[in-house]
């Protein structure tokens, strides 16, 4: 379960997704999103896809982030939706902007401190009837919970989140401040919302913030109903960590911030996986086609009955996608799994440094840590894609489901091409292949050789899974010049999966052609060469453009817009 997304995402990051995908309408998304039907959680849950689990509305920090960044653009009535959901629950803004989650303003507020935090909320023995109202037992298994979150996550070498001294409502004091309010009904577990910069010397980029959390998570949503404890630890395992980061930078890659909070989820608490539930669910591959068929047995991880849907069915999705499709960005766990199997736990922190200093260029400073590894992000990458086949690497590999297999064909006749993709063709009429996302194809009994050609934008990379009915896979990287290349097939193979990755962290449009037979190599002409370096020009200059567009830029504060 996802709890709210921390509100972490500056101008910087949405640039970056609309640079990758498209020109949004902030506007009509806002209001759409946040118009009053999505207060029933009973109007979202029905308006789901019967292919897809049932799980709560998870939109609300990124589309409070993209308000501050695009409040120019709303029109008045979007932004009424939006400014209830930046007050405190104890703010005393003008009565029209107060939701149902803030409390009263002749209330009384409670507060339980703890050795770093401050918890608030309304006594259920002082408002029995109180919709916002918390026992205080369960205010009690909040605070325990948030210390030993505190405990864990503080262990693994972070800096302390960041004070609030500056807030103009600093909640009473410098611990931070947790609110806990009945956000159920709305469908969220609880989030994390920036308020300005902290300016810490070092940290010039992060942000200090608070928390908020649902005040009893008895709503079905929270499927709660075997230990009421475990939405609380799942939920503050993910949403401080959230915290954490802000404090180094607010302006980083969404999906990344999410996919981290997911990890952190499994750091702090490893026998929960709840975070299973956006991977799908495992099965039993019987014919063998690289992909679910009704009948083949699954794991019913939820009991509803069908097999659902994961980010494991969407590789053809950028590694930074945000919500398309829906919830992507938390099954994209297993590629901070990944990156902590291969080197270590640290290297996370050490990129939530890097970002601290050079802030709103997550990918780059992703890939100046690998390289201080001796790796760079593309070749990194297209490794990790080789694991979301070859689940057998990983440590819980076991309980991951199978990755979607593209296309499935037999014999030395077998060919492929992204314009062809099923994949691909759910994304875009044009079926180019985005940045940082991979397409599986599969060769039954295959055959003789191959050849491998690609173009557009994107860097080609092609690893050829091998298996020869052993039950383990080989490994072939296949050495590609001008994005071109062969592949033999080796004796005793029977069966032969394609991994096919567009590792640009930037470029998109990269098509692509694999088929029988070796094409004679050929020497391009002068022309060629011209149009190669025209090209590459060209990704220059546009990325300079970028960078600059970037440099320009200002992540608003908390009061602006407002």
């Amino acid at each position: 379960m996802r709890r709210g997304i921390a509100v972490f995402v500056s101008m910087v990051s949405l640039l970056w997704q609309v640079g990758a995908h498209a020109a949004i309408d902030w506007d009509a998304k806002l209001r759409a999103e946040l118009q009053p039907q999505h207060a029933s959680i009973a109007a979202g849950i029905a308006a789901l896809s019967t292919e897809t689990t049932v799980q709560p509305i998870r939109h609300l920090s990124p589309l409070l982030a993209a308000a501050r960044v695009h409040w120019s653009e709303l029109s008045e009535e979007t932004r009424a939706l939006v400014r209830p959901w930046m007050l405190r629950p104890t703010s005393s803004g003008p009565s029209y902007e107060k939701p149902a989650w803030v409390y009263p303003p002749t209330a009384t507020v409670s507060v339980r401190v703890t050795a770093h935090f401050r918890i608030h909320f309304l006594d259920k023995q002082t408002y029995p009837n109180g919709a916002n109202a918390a026992t205080q037992l369960f205010v009690k298994s909040v605070a325990d919970v948030l210390e030993e979150v505190w405990a864990k996550e503080n262990s693994l070498g972070y800096a302390a989140v960041p004070p609030d001294t500056a807030a103009l409502d600093n909640g009473g004091g410098d611990a931070y401040d947790v609110y806990l309010t009945n956000l159920g009904p709305d469908g969220y577990y609880g989030y994390v919302q920036p308020e300005d910069y902290s300016n810490e010397l070092g940290r010039p980029h992060g942000a200090y913030s608070y928390m908020v959390l649902d005040n009893d998570y008895t709503d079905p949503i929270f499927n709660s109903a075997a230990d009421p404890v475990l939405p609380i630890k799942v939920t503050v395992a993910h949403e401080y960590f959230h915290a954490i980061q802000l404090g180094y930078s607010l302006g980083e890659d969404a999906a990344f911030a999410e996919q981290t909070a997911t990890w952190m989820e499994d750091v702090v608490y490893p026998d929960i996986h709840d975070n299973y539930q956006y991977l799908g669910e495992v099965y039993t591959d019987i014919d063998g086609n690289g992909r679910y068929t009704a009948g083949e047995p699954y794991a019913d991880r939820n009991g509803n009955g069908r097999r659902d849907v994961g980010s494991s069915n969407y590789p053809e999705a950028p590694l930074d996608a945000f919500d398309e499709p829906k919830r992507v960005q938390y099954g994209r766990f297993v590629w901070i799994h990944y990156l902590t199997q291969n080197y270590g736990e640290a290297v996370i922190r050490s990129i939530w440094e890097q970002f601290s200093k050079s802030p709103g260029d997550s990918y780059a400073a992703i890939n100046a840590v690998l390289q201080a590894k001796g790796k760079t992000l593309a070749r990194v990458y297209q490794d990790y894609a080789t694991w979301g086949y070859d689940k057998s690497l990983f440590t819980n590999g076991s309980n991951y489901p199978l990755v979607l297999v593209d296309r499935s064909q037999s014999g030395s006749s077998a060919a492929f091409s992204s314009q062809e993709s099923p994949a691909l063709k759910s994304l875009s009429s044009t079926t180019p292949q985005l940045h940082l996302s991979t397409v599986y194809s599969q060769i039954v009994n295959p055959s003789g050789g191959y050849s491998f050609s690609s173009s557009g934008g994107g860097t080609a990379e092609l690893t050829v899974l091998v298996d020869y009915g052993s039950g383990s896979l080989q490994h072939q990287i296949v050495t590609l010049s001008g994005g071109s290349g062969t592949w033999v097939t080796p004796s005793g193979a029977v069966k032969a999966i394609l991994v096919i990755s567009n590792v640009s962290a930037f470029n998109n449009g990269m098509s692509w052609n694999f088929s029988s037979g070796i094409a004679p190599a050929t020497k391009k002409s002068g022309k060629g060469e011209i149009d190669a370096w025209f090209v590459l020009l060209l990704a220059m200059s546009s990325a300079f453009c970028y960078r600059r567009r970037i440099q320009v830029l200002q992540a608003p504060s908390s009061t602006q817009a407002l």
